[in-house]
């Protein structure tokens, strides 16, 4: 079953906070992203729609790919630290839903 990690976040007001974000995405959370694609790890994109609000999906075949980055640390650090820099970062895991019949 095909699962999804959705992520919505807001950019920082704050210049230096937001040059800090930047600088981090670009030396530490791109590199990142790049060897989990590598490692065929999920597949990531990225949206934006222009008021400063971000949205991220990550599409995993299964649960067995998603948890190969649940259970990494790594992004459990790089998480935490992106939570500092952003405002109102949210993170949900989705799964199709499941139709149930009407009843007769």
């Amino acid at each position: 079953m095909v699962v999804y990690l959705f992520s919505e976040q807001v950019n920082a007001k704050d210049e230096a906070k937001r040059q800090k974000y930047r600088k981090w995405v670009v030396e530490e959370w791109q590199p990142y992203v790049t060897e989990l694609q590598e490692k065929g790890v999920g597949k990531g994109f990225g949206w934006t729609d222009g008021t400063g609000t971000m949205y991220g999906l990550w599409e995993f075949e299964d649960m067995d790919d998603f948890a190969k980055l649940w259970n990494d640390e790594k992004f459990h650090r790089l998480t935490i630290r992106r939570n500092e820099l952003v405002d109102k970062l949210k993170m949900k895991l989705c799964r199709p839903s499941i139709v149930v019949p009407p009843k007769k």
